[in-house]
Parts: C-alpha cells; structure tokens; sequence
C-alpha cells in the first residue's frame, strides 16, 4: 500500500517485489509508469506468495510437490498482464503507434492458422526452411538403415582428428537436426570442425503399423544397433555418447543394460592423425 500511494503521487518507492532477472517479462519501461508499475507488482506477489505456498508442503512427497508448483507455474504464467491487451502497456503503445494494424496482422495469422490447421497444411513459412539447404546443413552421409532408424555419419573437418567418435541419440518427436539448425547454431557442425566424428540416429516417423513396437525395439534397434554398425566402422574404440529428452532416457537404459561399459578404466582421448 505505501508502494501504491508513493508511485500514485509520483514520488520515488520501492518495489515491493523483485522481478526475476530470468524473466523477460515488465523489462520495459512502460512497466513502472502508473498504473501498469501497480499491475506488474500485484502479479509479481501474487507469484511470489503461491511459490512460497506450495514449497515445502508437509505431508506431500517430494514429486506430488514438484509437479504442483509446476502447475501452478504454469497457470499463473497464463494469467500474467503482459499476456492481455489492456494489462499490457508495450502492446498498447505499439496499437497506438501503428493504429492497429498490429492486431489486424495478429487477427489475419490467427484466421490463416485455422485454416491450414483445418485443411492440414503445413504451418505459415515452413516452406521457408528446407531440410539441406538451409536446415542441417552439415554433410553427413546414411550408413545405416534398419527398420526403425537410419545411423548419419558426419567426417571431421580437420587434418588431425579423436580416435573417439561421438553418438548423437536424439528424441523419437524430434528430429536429428535438433542439433543441426543452422551453420550458426549446430552442436554437429562444431564438433566435426574440432575434430570429431559424429554419428546422429534419425528416427522413422511411426504410423499404425508400428503401434506393436516397444521401448526395448528402440533400445535394440536404435542405440545398441548404433553402437554395433560404429564398432564396425571403426574398431576397438570407445563411443562418446549424448541423449537428450526421451532420446537420453533411452540411452541410460542401454547404457545400463550393456553393463560391461561400466566395467572399462576410463582413458582420456587421444588425438589422432
């Protein structure tokens, strides 16, 4: 209240709560101008008194308590003033600067989402990003296909390259150039030009004939399969593997059942020419 009658006169108040530095939420300064700065600072104790309300709760496991400040998270993330027109101060600056054709534009990609969303089209601009040319881009070669994945092997960029390749196990909803979005942002591309041999599994896309496939067809055809076709190709050397997502739960798995990898002395790697 002494927060609410200072801004209210204009005089100089403290913040009653501290926003996340995380957040990119009331950044601007339209935030701390009347009445938006009272709006931001309701949310932000609102926020504030149910995290502190659902932490710690006795008699509640450690997961049921997790997952209930996620949904609480999440809830209070929809109801946020920055997600509204008249609670949001940039957008209504921009509305005023433009006459509304800024919403006019956000009305016509709603009405054009529906409709391809109906007529099962392909999301707006997805034409604009095709796979080799301007999406995973990295020259990389199929070694290996079976039923359930096809095995990429991308060659290192450098004259000296590791002894070690790496596996790339990603998740079964995501692609494999996940990791290989763009020349300026690929995990792929900047392993193979310091070096490193870098095997990717891309997943089938499932259809109702694989409605019988289990979690261990995946671990057999998919990570051990892998590990089996890399052994070939290079020999008597350690994997480096990485699973993100499913694609990591997964490879903990294998990794746990193949329980000889736990046996091995740890080496450190040796560059090779």
């Amino acid at each position: 209240m002494t927060y609410a009658g200072r801004s209210m006169l204009g005089a100089e108040a403290e913040p009653a709560a501290r926003r996340d530095r995380r957040d990119p939420r009331f950044r601007a300064d339209e935030w701390t101008v009347w009445p938006y700065n009272l709006i931001a600072q309701s949310f932000l104790l609102t926020q504030s008194w149910w995290r502190e309300a659902t932490r710690d709760v006795r008699g509640v496991s450690a997961q049921h308590n997790r997952e209930v400040q996620f949904l609480t998270r999440q809830f209070l993330d929809f109801l946020s003033p920055a997600n509204f027109l008249w609670t949001n101060p940039e957008v209504l600056r921009r509305t005023f600067e433009e006459g509304g054709q800024n919403l006019m534009r956000g009305l016509e990609n709603a009405v054009d989402d529906m409709q391809r969303n109906w007529l099962g089209e392909r999301p707006s601009s997805a034409e604009d990003y095709v796979v080799g040319e301007n999406v995973a881009t990295t020259p990389g070669k199929v070694v290996y296909r079976n039923a359930l994945m096809e095995l990429i092997q991308y060659s290192p960029a450098t004259d000296t390259v590791w002894r070690e390749p790496v596996l790339i196990v990603p998740a079964w909803i995501m692609k494999y150039y996940i990791l290989d979005l763009s020349p300026e942002n690929s995990l792929i591309r900047y392993l193979v030009s310091r070096g490193r041999t870098v095997f990717a599994i891309s997943w089938k896309n499932p259809t109702a004939e694989d409605r019988d496939v289990y979690m261990d067809d995946y671990r057999r055809l998919g990570v051990m399969a892998a590990l089996d076709v890399i052994a070939k190709i290079q020999p008597g050397t350690r994997v480096h593997a990485c699973g993100y997502c499913l694609g990591g739960t997964l490879l903990s798995i294998a990794a746990l059942r193949r329980s000889r990898c736990w046996r091995r002395r740890p080496t450190s790697p040796r560059p090779v020419s």
